[in-house]
């Protein structure tokens, strides 16, 4: 589920069980990234695309006694899938090394007024 509002965008996943059991993951945005301290927010802040920071949590336990940690596993599997992209757009740009995309534009005597 995404929750939007004009001050930010967090994502929730996750479930929550009759017995009151409940699995949740969060990805929350960070306003301000200057502020965070990076050796202890090592491994849990992620950049986005757009340059806003990231941060995953999950909230396991039942609703009178959770516990709110940092999501490892989703940060890993983001970052493998950020490897990934960059190794394929690596590879694209060998591909391409040393050859430039021409375009060829044919003009006609029609956009020319040579009357002029």
């Amino acid at each position: 589920m995404e929750v939007k509002t004009n001050v930010t965008t967090i994502q929730v996943s996750g479930t929550h069980q009759f017995d009151q059991h409940i699995d949740y993951r969060v990805i929350a945005p960070l306003r301000n990234k200057n502020k965070i301290d990076p050796d202890e927010a090592f491994g849990a802040v992620e950049e986005d695309g757009t340059g806003k920071a990231k941060i995953f949590l999950k909230i396991t336990g039942t609703t009178d006694k959770y516990e709110v940690s940092y999501d490892k596993a989703a940060v890993k599997k983001k970052i493998v899938s950020d490897l990934k992209k960059e190794v394929q757009e690596l590879k694209d740009a060998f591909k391409l090394k040393g050859q430039k995309k021409k375009k060829e534009l044919e003009l006609t005597d029609e956009e020319f007024d040579w009357d002029n």
